[in-house]
């Protein structure tokens, strides 16, 4: 007798086990804002439903997510900014479809690879601007669109990067990292994760309040894994004059993995753009 169909396939973007076809579907990216103060970023939309987020310094010392998408479609996400080079690098892993509005001069220059998929959001619908928020940090797009926008233009076909080595849920029964905390610059900025032992998950706090997704009822953001690499990050002046934050990460680093309430010390590894990264 031929083999049953399996009911269940792991996403290459998580590990989690979901319906084959939904394992097929493309995953989608997106740069998402994070300034704080009142009328500007927070809260953003489609970050409790991303498989991955990436988050690094902009300027000034404010940060800026990569978040990316497979099994589990946002309802809505933004607001969409503009692309830096340490996203279009971890967005070139994947192979992903890249949603951003403009960028740095350097940003913009590397966009131009024939191999990234390039989504430029000031190009119109379906991307809109809400008037709940003042622009430049009102851009958005339905996550119902995004995936009808990248199926359009070709890009529907099934992941093809490596997934991570996965593992099944295993609680510390001596959990020895509760609390995490990552000094990016300022307070406002200052990221914290809380282990929730009854979750196995870690509570994400952002300047000191919880960070929670306006597109799925104020979700608070808690995050299986938490990864935190240690970077070379140089300040300077774009072509235009404006600052910058270059951060380096092809090549190799020292870090730290958060899981099941413990902690481990890594290396990680990147050799290219498209390379991916390995601890």
């Amino acid at each position: 007798e031929a083999p049953p169909t399996p009911t269940t396939k792991p996403s290459v973007l998580t590990g989690v086990l979901v319906e084959p076809n939904v394992a097929e579907k493309p995953v989608m990216a997106s740069i998402i804002e994070n300034m704080a103060g009142r009328g500007a970023a927070r809260p953003q939309s489609g970050l409790s439903s991303a498989g991955v987020v990436y988050e690094a310094l902009a300027e000034g010392g404010i940060t800026r997510y990569l978040a990316i998408w497979q099994a589990d479609t946002p309802q809505d996400i933004g607001p969409v900014r503009s692309l830096r080079p340490v996203f279009f690098y971890s967005a070139m892993e994947y192979g992903s479809p890249t949603a951003h509005a403009g960028g740095s001069t350097d940003g913009l220059a590397l966009a131009q690879d024939r191999n990234f998929k390039n989504i430029e959001a000031l190009g119109g619908p379906p991307f809109r601007r809400v008037n709940s928020r003042i622009a430049p940090h009102n851009l958005y797009i339905t996550g119902e669109k995004y995936a009808a926008l990248i199926n359009s233009r070709g890009w529907g076909g099934a992941p093809t990067f490596t997934p991570w080595p996965r593992k099944d849920d295993q609680p510390s029964q001596t959990p020895n990292a509760i609390v995490i905390t990552a000094n990016f610059s300022s307070a406002d900025y200052r990221a914290v994760f809380r282990y929730d032992a009854a979750t196995n998950t870690y509570l994400r706090e952002i300047g000191g309040k919880a960070d929670v997704d306006a597109a799925a009822n104020n979700k608070q953001v808690n995050p299986k894994t938490v990864i935190i690499l240690k970077a070379t990050a140089v300040a300077g002046k774009q072509q235009n004059g404006k600052p910058k934050t270059d951060i380096d990460i092809i090549g190799k680093g020292t870090g730290y993995v958060f899981q099941d309430g413990v902690v481990k010390e890594i290396t990680w590894v990147k050799n290219s753009a498209t390379d991916r990264m390995q601890f």
